[in-house]
């Protein structure tokens, strides 16, 4: 049994597609090469305690939580949104891992959305829908071919899956990459 739950919690965090900072044994995760116009992430959040703190509280029963994070205004209300891209044993998958869209307000945090199975990189389109930027997510694993899916706001939130619709398949990104392909900063 012991040994059914550690492989399951190494496939898991393989399928992250990064690796934890204190294993020189791992292999860094691969670039998946996504063209974009400025290729330059921006926004990316520094380590941040409050987030941090949260990421814990609400992902720790897992296991080892791992993120990569980048803040964007989603909305237009002047106040940027946090997109954080989740890593460890409950939100990864065969298909990939977890991208959380947040609203902060001071220590407190609403999430917006949470959408399975995406890898990295990740990023906002140029367009919008309810008021709201679309982001674009790779994806690949899972029985699925690798790409690119559009996620839309939907007055709510964004698909939560992004392999069915109304997630969309983009061939041509007019984007901003977010967040790059690359390892996860790995909570102890």
């Amino acid at each position: 049994m012991r040994y059914l739950i550690a492989t399951m919690a190494a496939l898991a965090l393989g399928a992250c597609g990064s690796k934890p900072d204190d294993d020189p044994m791992t292999p860094a995760s691969q670039s998946t090469g996504v063209a974009v116009p400025d290729g330059t992430p921006t926004g990316t959040v520094p380590h941040d305690g409050v987030l941090e703190a949260w990421l814990k509280s609400t992902y720790g029963e897992y296991g080892r939580v791992g993120y990569r994070s980048s803040e964007f205004d989603l909305d237009g209300d002047g106040k940027p949104e946090l997109l954080i891209y989740v890593g460890g044993p409950g939100t990864c998958g065969s298909g990939g891992c977890s991208l959380v869209v947040l609203k902060r307000e001071g220590d407190r945090f609403t999430p917006i959305t949470e959408t399975s199975v995406t890898r990295l990189p990740l990023g906002v389109m140029n367009t919008s829908s309810n008021g709201w930027r679309d982001l674009w997510v790779s994806i690949a694993g899972g029985g699925e071919l690798g790409g690119r899916r559009a996620l839309k706001f939907d007055g709510k939130g964004y698909p939560t899956n992004p392999t069915v619709p109304p997630a969309e398949e983009i061939r041509i990104l007019d984007t901003q990459v977010l967040i790059e392909d690359g390892d996860l900063i790995w909570l102890d």
